[in-house]
This record gives structure tokens, C-alpha cells and sequence, in this order.
């Protein structure tokens, strides 16, 4: 018996909960965002523009501090 097999024979004895290996149906955020219509192509240049801006603005701020 492997010690995943002796993990999964736990968690049911303690938990009643059967493992089920079937990978769960992606229903994340990031998913129903892209399912989305999306009008405008500039507004969404514009902003993944600006998320980029502010990490790269972050890193330069955190590089800063440090010397």
C-alpha cells in the first residue's frame, strides 16, 4: 500500500469522503471572463496595459528600497 492509497483510506475513515480522481469542471473567474463578449480591443490593450504598468512600477519601487 502506497502512501497516497493509506492517505485516501484515512480520509474516508475520518471523513466519509470518497476521493473522486475525475478532475472538477473549471468554472473559474478567469473561464466566465473570457466566455465573455468583450466590445472594445483598445479599452482591453488599455487595460492589460495598466496591470503591466503597475507590476513593473512595483518591482521598480521594491528594486529601489533594497539599494
Amino acid at each position: 500500500m502506497t502512501l497516497l492509497e493509506r492517505l485516501r483510506a484515512e480520509v474516508r475513515t475520518r471523513f466519509g469522503y470518497e476521493w473522486d480522481p475525475t478532475p472538477p469542471v473549471d468554472d473559474s473567474a478567469i473561464e466566465r471572463y473570457r466566455a465573455l463578449p468583450h466590445g472594445d480591443a483598445g479599452w482591453e490593450l488599455l487595460r492589460a496595459f495598466a496591470r503591466a504598468t503597475h507590476v513593473v512600477t512595483a518591482h521598480i519601487d521594491a528594486y529601489a528600497n533594497e539599494t
